[in-house]
């Protein structure tokens, strides 16, 4: 591949174009040195790891019948995605009949539309693949911030209205469902902490309704948590710190937002206490 490029502006960044000489049909791409990018396409080509279209198109012809020459040289590299967008829209280099480019936005695979055979196989190649405690941290913080619209509940309904689900997945779902049960039988106490009456959870009669988190005594009717309080998985509070957060409800001098902040907790969790959701089991001297 040939490289058109001055000795002074080699070492710029910017946005560049690489053309096949033969059909001229071209490439749309942004540097942040046109040197370093220039290496970079000849090992990728080497390697065949280039964008798919241009990849082959370069196979076909061979690197004798491409050129790359600056098109435009851009001093604050911050605005090169957004001049390399432009740049591809402008020349439509999305066009197969004109151009090699896959996506509308630069540096990204937005506007890529992928095959159901290309879904497929990414779909193999993830399966089995485990998120680090990192990566979870990361995607838990913008769930936290995610604002989910009437509109995107009501799609989410209508795509579930017509799945069905197969025997074999029924199955998987009675085995978790009797492990998550053997799994409570070890976690439970032994003794109701609402009502008066002993009574033995370990044997599962004894119980009306359970699941991973919670049960129901029969005798009095109340949910009953299997990991309570601060001795909780998730427990962000403890026993101490839950009655301070309830006197200060009962004295109604902060706000629950207020009180939130002064505890690192969200303002949902001081709701949950005040209206005896979470923590029941926690109560002032005069309740």
């Amino acid at each position: 591949m040939k490289f058109k490029v001055s000795e002074e502006d080699k070492n710029k960044s910017g946005i560049y174009m690489i053309t096949n000489l033969v059909n001229k049909k071209y490439y749309v791409g942004s540097a942040v040195n046109f040197n370093d990018r220039f290496y970079s396409h000849i090992s990728t080509f080497k390697y065949n790891r280039n964008s798919k279209h241009l990849q082959n198109a370069y196979n076909k012809y061979g690197g004798e019948n491409f050129e790359m020459e600056i098109i435009d040289i851009i001093e604050n590299k911050d605005d090169l995605i957004i001049i390399e967008t432009m740049y591809i829209s402008l020349f439509d280099a999305t066009n197969k009949i004109v151009g090699y480019n896959m996506c509308k936005i630069g540096n990204s695979n937005k506007g890529k539309i992928c095959s159901k055979e290309t879904k497929e196989k990414l779909r193999i190649i993830n399966l089995g693949k485990k998120m680090s405690e990192e990566t979870k941290r990361k995607m838990s913080k913008v769930w936290e911030t995610r604002i989910i619209t009437e509109e995107y509940k009501k799609r989410l309904a209508d795509s579930r209205k017509n799945i069905i689900i197969s025997e074999e997945t029924r199955n998987k779902m009675n085995e978790t469902r009797k492990r998550m049960n053997e799994d409570i039988r070890k976690m439970l106490s032994d003794i109701c902490t609402i009502c008066e009456e002993k009574i033995f959870f370990n044997n599962i009669k004894n119980l009306k309704y359970f699941n991973k988190h919670n049960c129901i005594c029969k005798e009095c009717n109340k949910k009953i948590y299997t990991r309570q309080g601060e001795n909780g998985s998730k427990a962000k509070l403890n026993n101490e710190e839950v009655l301070e957060i309830k006197k200060l409800l009962n004295e109604g001098i902060l706000l629950q937002k207020e009180i939130g902040k002064l505890y690192n907790v969200t303002l949902s969790t001081i709701n949950s206490i005040k209206t005896g959701r979470s923590w029941q089991h926690i109560k002032l001297d005069d309740e």
